[in-house]
């Protein structure tokens, strides 16, 4: 059957049209119906943690290093395919390929393949909900906080920093009178935001309270919002949310605020709120535009200069659009077209492929800090002189602040925030208004800020800066 109709045809002295249809007639006109396709044996297994490689090698010493060496397969393997062993093959270090080869004596090494969970399913509140809150479980939160604290906590650390928040005696008597407070600020993978929050969780811990938080990332409302309505749901008495976009979070800050919970925005503002904790990003912007216009009127007054955007928050926009307006109305520098960028990783990345597109920029400024590090790598890899180079960033990470104390690198200046005061700024107002008496937001709510500061070389705060990362460690 497998020559086909056109040999069948001229073998039984058949037209061929009649071949074709005999065929056809029997389902045998093509070959999968001759010979079914066998099924795909794919790599995988039903649970985490089950072996999917054995890998044999002569000396464990010598095929470890020819393995970090190479990254190839080692040694003489077998594997499962379609449940039947096949003999493997063996890395050569030469040639970086790979060849047949068998072993009668051998060292078995069993290769595990372990599925990776993300942080939101390790950390994240493990039962909150992913549908509207009254489907909630109220018992969500309750696993998060604990979870939460012990991945943020330390106890020599919050022996260090033991006297800074004064902690107050009595109970909630509004929601859960649970001694809780959430902190949702849909960045968890920053690094400042980490170590805001390991301050916040010794702080609360020693006061005997509890902080829970969020796992969003990337400022996305979505990542958010199911810890928050859980939060809402099991009666967390203090909620403190960054609301980017505060019009999709308006009724969820109403749901809280009616059912006797404190609401306090981040940053920027709801309607419904008894206050916003911040530390003034316009301020800071300003103090970014001050400096670097100070910079380019004495060492570079045609530059070329790179900004960074986090469109994701436009209640930061004066960090871009503030910055970019504040220069182009006192120099001659040329402001670039923003970019979007929120990590380390990524104002690499962006800087890499501007510097293609514009090799003379020498200025760069990101929306934070790590931006701004990812931003001094790409010049350095762009083979940038320092002393002609300069970089700028906001919020003042320890790395960034010790580059700018040790003086004559890329980054040289950073609107910072003492990260301790925010954080028992936070820890402390968190817990008054959860044991007041107060049933309804104020008329005009109060913002909670604490200062910025122009960190250069040889500003007299770099001092304290550090030692409150100290603090954190």
């Amino acid at each position: 059957m497998r020559v086909g109709p056109h040999v069948l045809a001229w073998e039984t002295g058949l037209p061929q049209s009649t071949g074709y249809a005999l065929l056809r007639r029997e389902s045998l006109g093509r070959l999968d119906g001759l010979e079914p396709r066998p099924p795909v044996v794919r790599y995988e297994r039903s649970r985490p943690g089950k072996p999917v490689h054995l890998d044999t090698i002569d000396s464990i010493t010598d095929s470890a290093q020819e393995y970090w060496s190479t990254g190839l397969p080692i040694g003489s393997a077998w594997g499962e395919r379609g449940g039947e062993t096949t003999m493997g093959v063996q890395s050569d270090p030469a040639k970086g390929r790979v060849r047949a080869r068998s072993s009668p004596s051998v060292f078995v090494a069993i290769v595990m393949l372990v599925a990776a969970c993300s942080t939101s399913a390790t950390t994240a509140p493990t039962t909150a909900p992913t549908t509207a809150p009254e489907t909630a479980s109220a018992t969500a939160p309750e696993t998060a906080p604990a979870t939460a604290s012990q991945a943020a906590s330390s106890p020599a650390a919050s022996a260090a920093g033991a006297a800074d928040v004064v902690c107050p005696d009595g109970t909630p008597t509004r929601g859960n009178g649970k001694k809780q407070f959430g902190w949702a600020i849909g960045l968890s993978e920053l690094p400042i935001i980490q170590s805001v929050q390991k301050r916040i969780t010794q702080q609360a811990n020693r006061c005997g309270w509890e902080a829970l938080y969020d796992t969003g990332s990337g400022a996305n409302i979505q990542s958010m919002i199911p810890s928050v309505e859980a939060w809402v749901t099991a009666g967390v008495p203090t909620i403190i949310v960054a609301p980017f976009e505060p019009a999709a979070w308006e009724s969820l800050a109403k749901r809280a605020v009616d059912k006797g919970l404190i609401w306090i925005s981040y940053n920027q503002s709801t309607e419904t709120r008894y206050g916003t904790f911040g530390f003034g990003p316009c301020d800071a912007a300003k103090k970014v535009a001050e400096n670097v216009i100070s910079y380019i009127n004495a060492n570079d007054p045609n530059a070329e200069i790179f900004i960074s955007t986090n469109v994701a928050n436009p209640s930061v926009a004066c960090k871009w659009d503030g910055v970019k307006a504040d220069i182009e109305a006192a120099t001659d520098a040329t402001v670039l077209p923003f970019q979007d960028a929120n990590t380390e990783t990524e104002g690499l990345t962006v800087m890499t492929s501007v510097l293609q597109a514009h090799p003379n920029v020498s200025i760069g400024i990101g929306t934070n800090d790590d931006v701004a590090r990812g931003i001094a790598r790409a010049f350095l890899a762009a083979g940038k002189d320092p002393a002609k180079t300069y970089v700028a960033g906001f919020d003042g990470s320890e790395e960034n602040i010790k580059q700018i104390q040790a003086g004559g690198g890329f980054i040289k200046f950073s609107a910072a925030i003492d990260l301790i005061d925010l954080a028992d700024l936070m820890v402390a107002k968190s817990m008054e208004l959860a044991l007041s008496d107060a049933t309804t937001p104020p008329a005009d709510p109060p913002a909670f800020d604490v200062p910025v500061y122009s960190i250069v070389h040889g500003s007299p705060e770099i001092d304290k800066l550090l030692a409150d990362f100290a603090l954190l460690k």
